[in-house]
This record gives structure tokens, C-alpha cells and sequence, in this order.
């Protein structure tokens, strides 16, 4: 179990939501740039990226087609704080980077990408990103943080 201490110690379940390799939770706090990272399997050429949050209906986060980002199909709360780590796509590394987060940011994020020789866009990746105030505390059984690192960790279930 995954438990997040505020000053009030008010102690709040990470949820259920379900783990495994491919979805990780990533916790940052307020004004931070963070990483969302994603790869494309088998290295070969990524012509689409779609990046999206489950909560903003049919809006993305960033979509990015023909080495060029598609705005008018964003949600406007990520204009100009979005990017690509590596808009070449070298190795299929299409992570995320968001910039001077926000509580409103918090969400589950998906990465999905068309690769050259598809037809469908495949899921590759699903992040929990928790955005907490400065100062809040997250615990896990076998650590403390703060968030005040850049830092993803894979975790796996609870028995």
C-alpha cells in the first residue's frame, strides 16, 4: 500500500489503481518539471505520439504527427508547458515533459504511438502522476520522499 502524510497527517490510500510493468506511479510537487517517460517497442520509427489523461475526454496532452505538434487538439491547460524529451524519437523515447506542475495535473496519463508499418496506435505506457503542495510527505513501505526529486518508480501490488 502506498499512503501520501500531509503537515495534518491526514493519510490518504493511493487507490486501486492496478499495477504492473508498464504502469508506474510518478509523484512530484507544485512548480516542479517532470518526465513522464514512455518507449516505443522494438525500435522502430514512431510516426505518431499521443499523450493523453483519462479525465479530458476526446483533449490530449500533447499529440504530435508528421515532426509536428497538433495544438488544436489539446487541452488548453498544457499549452506551452508540454514537450517531447527527444523530439527525434531516438530509440523510441517519446517520455513526456511537463512543465511547472500543478494539483490540477494530477490524473492517469496514457502514452500511446503509431509505428511506421501499423495501422493501430498501440498502448505503451499508463502513469499515476500525484502532484502534491510543498511540503506534503508520501510513504511507502520501504521508503520516504518528498517528491522533491525527479523520479519514477515501478511499484508492484500489495500482497
Amino acid at each position: 500500500m502506498y499512503f501520501c502524510y500531509s503537515k495534518s497527517k491526514t493519510s490518504v490510500p493511493s487507490g486501486t489503481f492496478p499495477f504492473s510493468s508498464w504502469r508506474i506511479i510518478i509523484t512530484a510537487v507544485t512548480g516542479q518539471t517532470i518526465t513522464l517517460p514512455c518507449g516505443a517497442p522494438e525500435n522502430r520509427t514512431v510516426i505518431v505520439v499521443e499523450w493523453s489523461r483519462t479525465d479530458l475526454g476526446s483533449d490530449y496532452v500533447l499529440r504530435y504527427r508528421d515532426e509536428q505538434f497538433q495544438t488544436e487538439l489539446q487541452h488548453p491547460s498544457f499549452k506551452d508547458r508540454v514537450d517531447l524529451q527527444d523530439r527525434q524519437m531516438k530509440d523510441g523515447d517519446v517520455s513526456l515533459v511537463l512543465k511547472n506542475v500543478t494539483i490540477n495535473d494530477t490524473g492517469t496519463y496514457e502514452c500511446r504511438v503509431v509505428q511506421r508499418g501499423e495501422r493501430e496506435r498501440k498502448l505503451i505506457r499508463i502513469i499515476y502522476l500525484e502532484v502534491s503542495p510543498p511540503g506534503e510527505l508520501c510513504q511507502s513501505s520501504s521508503s520516504v520522499f518528498t517528491g522533491m526529486e525527479k523520479s519514477f518508480r515501478h511499484l508492484s501490488p500489495q500482497m
